[in-house]
């Protein structure tokens, strides 16, 4: 038998056709050893990370502390002048520097929430010439809604690995629970800011530890209370996600989740105990299954009546939702400000511009007013198309993330963590948007890292699910179907 003349290169088309299929098997072989590999993190992937990337995480977790907790505003010696955009810059930059080529193409395909984020980005600069004050917007756009986007981007991103986003969500975990701490420490020991506080209010707060929103303010700070008490109820159910996998996890982060649902208690916020409701409540149904299930919603239940012993008086003003609250009789409680809202939306359905609606809201009424309303905010001032996109976020991530929850249930071990963390993800979500309910958190970072964490878990699973498709085989003149040799993986 004489020797082929392309043994040890590749062979043309023309030979390889005319030998034996073990012998083209065999040329096959040697033509892919031949061959120079791809260079290391050049694709993209969807459910991984380059190492470049990954070196981000610490980054990351950190800005999510300044952005979303704002740690710099609780403690004065972090106030460095532009700080929180320094980190941004820093934060973005090596983000996008550390991509993998086609990153933006492959993910601008295959996610819908980003297109739609990109969507309300584009409405947010197109009704500033188009909105009642465009200077108020603009400065809007620029100072505080690119915070927000950079949050969403950064995350959409990086945590797509989920070795990754434990790392990110271990560090923001971490000050989160820095942040709860000091303010429930506060709240214990009585130790607050009394200077704005009259004789007669402060002889009250000593008697019945009661505060009011006046003094709330003063005692956190610029972070308004409401929004604290919200950031502590979407971050909850990531802190019980850290706590799944092992007994030391839960040992170490049940307790942060449950000094977080105690820093609710200081905010006296109604909002924030509505959050943590909903998330309790998505936990239990999608958050674990079978015995663990019970595990966890008794451990939220003594978690709900430590919240309750502690809460004391501060608990009767977060239970009065009845129809005797300012909120249903007042002019300017939440009810009026949105029946205003849902008029104007009417008649002006391309928007009133960025942060226009307590401009508006002063202009008709006197003093300034929020929205008080994610959905109110996004459609008086981005327009009917931007409460519209806000929505088909809020719907297709739901939908996207009980999908694969459901589909994870029936697979192996590593399939029932992604369930877990569905569920957690799911929780987070709840939250935020229960509170974003009774709050003006439409451009928060709060909410973008809230969308822009369960974007990327979907966005993760999309190649999973890709990859269960059947390949069917190529049928004959005949119409019947025909065997396949079982190809070489290095073939």
């Amino acid at each position: 038998m004489t020797r082929a003349p392309w043994r040890g290169r590749r062979a043309p088309a023309g030979d390889i056709a005319t030998l034996s299929p073990t012998a083209q098997v065999k040329a096959a072989i040697a033509a892919a050893g031949t061959s120079k590999p791809a260079k290391r993190g050049v694709r993209f992937m969807l459910d991984q990370v380059s190492a470049r990337e990954a070196m981000i995480a610490p980054l990351l977790g950190i800005y999510l502390g300044l952005a979303v907790v704002r740690l710099h505003e609780r403690f004065p010696v972090l106030q460095v002048p532009y700080l929180l955009w320094i980190m941004m810059a820093i934060t973005l930059a090596t983000v996008l520097s550390a991509l993998p080529s086609g990153a933006w193409s492959t993910a601008w395909k295959l996610s819908p929430q980003l297109r739609l984020v990109a969507v309300l980005l584009a409405l947010g600069i197109v009704t500033v010439p188009l909105g009642i004050w465009m200077s108020g917007s603009l400065n809007y756009l620029i100072n505080r809604y690119t915070v927000a986007i950079a949050v969403y981007v950064a995350c959409f991103f990086i945590v797509r690995d989920r070795k990754v986003l434990r790392r990110v969500v271990t560090i923001y975990v971490t000050i989160a629970t820095v942040v709860a701490s000091v303010n429930v420490i506060a709240y214990l020991n009585k130790d607050v800011s009394l200077t704005a506080m009259s004789a007669e209010e402060q002889a009250i707060y000593h008697e019945t530890g009661v505060l009011s929103n006046e003094t709330n303010r003063q005692t956190f700070g610029s972070l308004d209370p409401n929004d604290l008490a919200a950031v502590m109820a979407t971050t909850l159910p990531l802190a019980l996600w850290l706590a799944t996998g092992s007994f030391r996890r839960r040992m170490i982060w049940t307790p942060c989740a449950l000094i977080m649902a105690i820093a609710v208690i200081p905010t006296a916020s109604r909002g924030g105990l509505l959050g943590l409701a909903a998330a309790a409540v998505v936990l239990i149904l999608v958050g674990t299954e079978g015995a663990k299930r019970f595990l966890l919603a008794g451990t939220l239940g003594l978690g709900a009546l430590l919240f309750n012993a502690l809460a004391g008086s501060q608990m009767d003003r977060m239970s009065n939702l009845g129809g005797t609250d300012y909120n249903y009789t007042a002019s300017e409680g939440r009810i009026a400000i949105w029946k205003r809202g849902i008029v104007w939306m009417i008649r002006r359905p391309w928007g009133y511009g960025l942060d226009n609606f307590p401009v508006y809201f002063s202009w008709l009424n006197g003093p300034d007013r929020a929205a008080h309303n994610s959905l109110i905010q996004y459609g008086v001032e981005l327009g009917v198309l931007g409460i519209a996109a806000y929505l088909t976020i809020c719907y297709t991530l739901v939908k996207s993330l009980l999908a694969i929850r459901r589909n994870a249930m029936r697979g192996d071990k590593a399939d029932r963590e992604v369930a877990t963390l569905c569920g957690h993800v799911l929780a987070m979500l709840a939250a935020c948007w229960t509170t974003g309910f009774f709050l003006s958190n439409a451009y928060y970072p709060m909410t973008y890292m809230a969308i822009g964490i369960g974007s990327a878990v979907v966005l993760s699973r999309v190649e999973a699910k890709s990859a269960v498709a059947p390949i069917a085989a190529p049928a004959n003149a005949a119409g019947l179907r025909r065997r396949r040799l079982k190809a070489f993986q290095t073939a």
